[in-house]
């Protein structure tokens, strides 16, 4: 399919097409995170009839991380498990100065639904050839670690075993040994949250409001990107299948991510067009 936009030099491309007839073109693991904010079926807009989620499967497939925004009235229809993805948190996003509806009136706080892969026998049968091929037994993991037998399971390649360390021994092999770089981003997706709080508040309406019945802030999408697993070291980028406004893109060139959006509005492609083509926004504070 022909890209509706594109910045080579950024690594940014736009679709104007349905999500559910373009994620199946894409091979497997194409992005390291699916970011979706889908329509909530609460008829804010003639597209907003209906909360679907048959996109997620093929989401899941592509991208070894999904996080979905579902609004609060969605969330006890948010599945456990997504392909191979299972549930693994839930971040909130208190907006200070901003209000929607929902079932019990006007709200204020909008959830992510973050959904990840078990990672770990892949991480430990990679993890534990280096170790062999640098002649690193578990007795050395384990005095660097000053575990007792924690370096059984980091080097297992068994399921029911195999378990990837915390970030904290993490670190601590990392100063002895200096495993590759790229054992990293294994070792955040292995925690439900990339450490930090899971919850946070914000002043909204901080920078400039793009031509989209329901954007999200910008501030907003910047924080919870950056909380979910595998993010900050991203090579292959971010993909959202409900672009809209484009605020997931802008958030990710902010960030120096590569991104792919899907939009099936036309209207809503341009909006994304020349936000991308601005200059970086001020994304206000956060407290």
């Amino acid at each position: 399919m022909k890209p509706y936009y594109e910045e080579p030099e950024n690594g940014i491309t736009i679709y104007h097409a349905d999500c559910r007839d373009v994620l199946p073109t894409f091979g497997d693991d194409t992005a390291d995170l699916v970011f979706a904010d889908p329509p909530y079926g609460v008829g804010k807009a003639d597209w907003d009839n209906e909360f679907d989620l048959d996109w997620m499967k093929e989401a899941a497939r592509v991208a070894p991380v999904v996080a979905v925004t579902p609004g609060v009235w969605n969330l006890t229809r948010m599945p456990e498990t997504v392909g191979a993805a299972d549930y693994r948190w839930t971040l909130a996003a208190h907006l200070r100065n901003g209000r929607g509806r929902g079932a019990l009136g006007r709200g204020n706080w909008i959830p992510c639904v973050v959904y990840s892969r078990d990672e770990s026998v892949k991480w430990t049968r990679r993890f534990r050839q280096w170790c062999t091929h640098n002649s690193i037994t578990a007795d050395d993991l384990s005095d660097a670690t000053e575990t007792s037998d924690m370096a059984g399971w980091w080097l297992s390649d068994l399921p029911h075993r195999a378990q990837i360390p915390t970030a904290e021994n993490w670190q601590k092999i990392r100063a002895r040994f200096d495993p590759p770089t790229g054992l990293d981003e294994f070792v955040d997706a292995a925690d439900p949250m990339v450490p930090g709080v899971d919850s946070a508040s914000f002043v909204v309406a901080t920078e400039p409001m793009p031509e989209h019945p329901s954007p999200k802030p910008l501030n907003v999408m910047r924080w919870m990107l950056e909380r979910i697993p595998g993010y900050r070291l991203s090579s292959r980028g971010i993909l959202d299948p409900f672009m809209g406004s484009g605020t997931t893109l802008r958030a990710a060139k902010d960030h120096g991510r590569r991104s792919i959006g899907i939009e099936i509005e036309e209207r809503y492609c341009e909006v994304a067009v020349q936000r991308l083509r601005q200059e970086a926004f001020d994304f206000g504070s956060v407290a």
